[in-house]
């Protein structure tokens, strides 16, 4: 018996007993592969996500899936963290950050799709702004892609684990190699600006992830645009990021 527990743009969830499993609305086997390539890593490393379980595909419903055990989280969103949660979650994403981590599936994932995404979403802010976003993003291809990712490392994907009460992050669908410090820079960027101050002052690096940060705010809200969305948070994150780099 599954229990629907949430339905996103590129998957759909159910409970199925102590089981996670997760429907990929448009997947390939290659990105289940990805996912438990780098979701098994994260754990390896010692940080607290969801533990794979195994990956197939269903008949029934003509869609590759994966599952995961299943955990009972606190969700968290910009408005429910405090100091003491951020700086664990900074802390966490450093030792992935620095580590030197290659896989064939990551890369692939982030010249092929994930740095297109981005671009794609950019293009609203610079035809909306006058910016040159897309452009700082293509040169994204030119930097050593040398460590892991989460991908899409916001307050929707990290929560309180209620078994042990630790910091959890889950949903690695985005999960690839990227350039160092990616993770931190797209944490800061997609948090609303009371948050991403901070963190920003915790990042063990500074003025070298300033223009990712940018970008990373100029997604966001591109992605609102798109959707025709309320920007006003994020237009004033973006702004600020964009006034931060000509400083």
């Amino acid at each position: 018996m599954e229990q629907l527990l949430l339905e996103r743009r590129q998957s759909i969830c159910y409970k199925r007993g102590d089981i996670f499993r997760k429907y990929l609305k448009y997947g390939k086997e290659e990105n289940i592969l990805r996912e438990k390539i780098f979701s098994e890593h994260f754990k390896n490393l010692g940080i607290n996500t969801p533990t794979f379980q195994k990956y197939g595909y269903s008949q029934e419903r003509h869609l590759f899936y994966i599952d995961y055990e299943y955990k009972n989280i606190k969700n968290l969103d910009n408005n429910d963290f405090d100091k003491n949660n951020l700086k664990d979650v900074v802390d966490i994403i450093k030792t992935v950050t620095t580590l030197n981590y290659i896989n064939y599936y990551g890369l692939s994932y982030w010249y092929k799709e994930y740095i297109p995404s981005l671009q794609t979403a950019a293009k609203y802010v610079d035809m909306n702004y006058g910016t040159h976003i897309c452009e700082n993003i293509q040169g994204l291809k030119a930097k050593d892609v040398s460590v892991a990712m989460h991908g899409d490392l916001t307050f929707e994907n990290i929560g309180i684990d209620r078994e042990n009460q630790k910091i959890i992050i889950f949903d690695f669908g985005n999960a690839g190699c990227s350039i160092p410090y990616w993770d931190i820079a797209y944490l800061i960027g997609s948090s609303n600006l009371k948050y991403s101050k901070f963190l920003y002052e915790l990042s063990p690096v500074k003025t070298t992830i300033l223009n990712c940060i940018l970008i990373v705010s100029a997604v966001r809200l591109g992605r609102s645009i798109r959707k025709k969305e309320d920007i006003t948070e994020k237009e004033k994150s973006f702004i600020y990021w964009s006034e931060k780099n000509l400083l």
